[in-house]
């Protein structure tokens, strides 16, 4: 394997997220590049500010482009599945 495939597939940024906004108490999918923050490298439980529908509001990732296992969502969390 060439450096150049191993460095493309190690920096690669997910493309969506699992959203939690606190204050409306609503989850959502979104392409990352609703985040403001474009330097951060996202994980799990960061907490963001994203452009969602042209309001800036904080969010709360749950996950990332199929790298988080719904198992590993905080107990919080894992109760909102229960009305999906």
């Amino acid at each position: 394997m060439s450096v150049q495939l191993l460095c493309k597939q190690t920096s690669r940024r997910p493309s969506h997220a699992l959203f939690y906004f606190p204050q409306e108490k609503l989850t959502g999918i979104a392409p990352v590049r609703i985040v403001i923050e474009k330097q951060l490298d996202l994980t799990v439980g960061m907490l963001v500010t994203v452009d969602w529908a042209r309001d800036i509001v904080e969010a709360e990732i749950i996950a990332l482009d199929g790298k988080s296992d719904i198992i590993n969502i905080s107990p919080i969390h894992s109760s909102m599945f229960n009305y999906l």
